[in-house]
């Protein structure tokens, strides 16, 4: 009988090694076709410089990025610890760093679709989500999506399972570094562990590793707001680009950014660039030279007055445009004038498809025990992340890391439970047809 157990565990961990490798091989196909040493995304030079102030143990970059904010501490760590540990300061380590990140989110939407489906059925759905072409392209830049994919994951997973001293170790080491990286994630963290400790369908002593997890996080947070209190003169908890964001999202700039039409020409992504660029540097330059010597908190303070002010010209116009950007922030297509009428139509044969899981997921087993944690958790991350992308910008990658697997569990969770239904009326059919003949 021992024998056997250690057979199956072998077996199993060859098939966990064998989607690993898939995963790995596929990831650094696109990264090599894609570049390896191109950097050609629009927030990598303020990442890049703020790791090169950690490596080289300077003051963290707040001043003199690309955009009027500074970037929370996370992924530039994780850029700085890289270069460190391999003695190489090139993009293509990155790269590979993102591949090694989709083949660990690929192993936790294994493990998590594990929690309802056999390990046969898992390995398929884990293997879809490995090659889909969603999950793959955000490898390709220097950004945090591959990494706040396979945390988030980490998070759920690790939610789902019995509460121990190392869970609880585990659990609040994950959730301080996804926040510390994407600091919208504080927004589906917390809420989560807050409800954590009051809802009962959470496992067993719960409550005892919420208090601790909610600990961490405010540790850290407070840790942090004095660090940029130090170099500032104002408590940052995080970053200073919330009133930015909040502006950037208010501009006519962004409210046209997602029409239902396709562009008359092929520039649009750029052309919009251009003209947000334009816009902040107009912003700027009217402020002037109390601006140029404020603070960076002071600074901040300007970008939340040019934020109500677009919302106070036009209230109703604000809110229509933040209700739009909510209803497009989850149409199942690429921006048909980002990329054309074709890639437009042939996105949607993949996230129609998943979004339809997603919603019927989200319905049918949200009560079903064994992935009750699963679909909460998510369901928290999917309002609040709509909720924050409506007033700022409801870009489709934004919600990839969370969307993208856990549609890929759904589909797989409800294939499972209907194929048996189907065989069964596919079965009556034929025996029908057969005693008529």
């Amino acid at each position: 009988m021992l024998a056997l157990r250690v057979r199956l565990r072998v077996f199993n961990n060859l098939w966990l090694l064998l989607l690993a490798l898939t995963s790995f091989i596929l990831g650094l196909v696109l990264v090599y076709f894609t570049g390896m040493n191109q950097n050609n995304f629009g927030d990598a030079p303020d990442y890049l410089s703020a790791a090169l102030t950690i490596s080289n143990q300077e003051p963290y970059l707040r001043e003199d990025l690309a955009w009027p904010f500074f970037r929370a501490p996370g992924y530039p760590f994780v850029v700085s610890t890289i270069w460190t540990l391999t003695g190489i300061q090139e993009v293509w380590i990155l790269k590979v760093f993102n591949v090694l990140c989709h083949s660990i989110s690929t192993l936790f939407v294994f493990k998590l679709a594990s929690l309802a489906l056999s390990q046969k059925r898992s390995f398929v759905v884990a293997l879809i989500y490995a090659i889909n072409p969603f999950a793959l392209l955000q490898l390709a830049g220097v950004q945090t999506e591959p990494l706040i994919t396979a945390l988030f994951l980490a998070f759920t997973y690790l939610l789902c399972q019995n509460v121990s001293k190392l869970n609880i170790v585990l659990l609040s080491v994950i959730s301080v570094f996804a926040i510390a990286t994407r600091p919208e994630y504080l927004f589906m963290i917390l809420p989560t562990i807050i409800l954590s400790f009051f809802l009962r369908s959470f496992p067993r002593d719960s409550r005892h590793r919420a208090v601790v997890v909610f600990a961490a996080i405010f540790i850290s947070l407070a840790w942090w707001g004095i660090q940029n209190e130090k170099a500032t003169d104002a408590f940052l908890p995080l970053t200073d680009a919330t009133n930015f964001q909040l502006w950037q999202g208010s501009t006519s700039v962004i409210q046209q950014n997602y029409p239902w039409h396709t562009s008359t020409y092929p520039e649009f992504n750029d052309d919009q660039m251009e003209k947000l660029v334009t816009e902040v540097k107009n912003q700027e330059m009217r402020w002037g030279e109390r601006y140029s010597s404020a603070s960076i908190a002071q600074k901040s303070e300007f970008w939340k007055s040019a934020y109500l002010e677009n919302v106070k010209e036009n209230p109703l116009r604000y809110i229509e445009y933040t209700l739009l950007k909510a209803v497009v922030f989850w149409r199942p297509f690429l921006n048909p004038a980002s990329y054309g009428a074709v890639v437009s139509i042939g996105s949607s044969i993949i996230l129609a498809p998943l979004s339809l899981f997603m919603v019927l997921g989200l319905i049918r087993y949200r009560k079903q025990e064994n992935v009750q944690t699963l679909i909460f958790t998510f369901g928290v991350g999917f309002i609040f992340l709509t909720l924050i992308h409506a007033v700022q910008v409801a870009d489709l990658r934004y919600k990839i890391p969370l969307f993208i697997p856990f549609a890929t569990l759904m589909a797989g969770k409800i294939v499972a439970d209907y194929s048996p239904k189907l065989q069964g009326l596919r079965t009556k059919f034929t025996l029908r047809r057969t005693v008529h003949e």
